[in-house]
């Protein structure tokens, strides 16, 4: 997974964009996070994603970066979820975009096994619940118009 990552951050590195605006991979904090990713070292990388996206707030990469590593170091879904949103909503390459939603797809597993976990029994107890529920009101239903033709059929010999 690093060395995903780290062929992505160094293309990134050597394409420019041609504009005056700082860029993302010119700030020094940047080029650090990606040899801490290189490195295998991504809670080391993490606060200098976090200077870069402060200081180049259209940087796309840090975001995705970002995201990453809380997804896949600290297992924290939700801010997975907001950091590549974000990386997202600057209109990344497609393929990042498809990297960047299949990310998401896998916080937003992750994120319901964390909240069902505890609950995972109890979930399934109300599911099954819920089936019985809905099979016994069939049932009643079916009952019901048995008893009603036996009804007709009494006054109606």
């Amino acid at each position: 997974m690093w060395q995903k990552w780290s062929v992505l951050g160094s293309a990134f590195l050597l394409v420019g964009c041609g504009s005056s605006k700082p860029k993302e991979t010119d700030t020094p904090a940047y080029r650090q996070g990606l040899v801490f990713l290189q490195s295998q070292k991504p809670k080391e990388a993490l606060p200098l994603f976090l200077e870069v996206i402060k200081k180049v707030p259209e940087a796309k990469n840090a975001y995705l970066n970002i995201g990453q590593i809380y997804l896949t170091v600290y297992d924290d879904p939700v801010l997975a979820i907001y950091f590549l949103r974000a990386f997202l909503a600057r209109n990344p390459p497609k393929n990042q975009e498809q990297i960047a939603n299949s990310l998401i797809a896998t916080a937003q597993n992750r994120l319901v096994q964390q909240i069902l976990g505890p609950k995972k029994a109890l979930y399934e107890s109300h599911q099954q619940f819920l089936a019985l529920l809905q099979h016994l009101r069939e049932e009643n239903k079916r009952l019901q118009i048995q008893l009603k033709n036996l009804q007709n059929f009494q006054q109606n010999p």
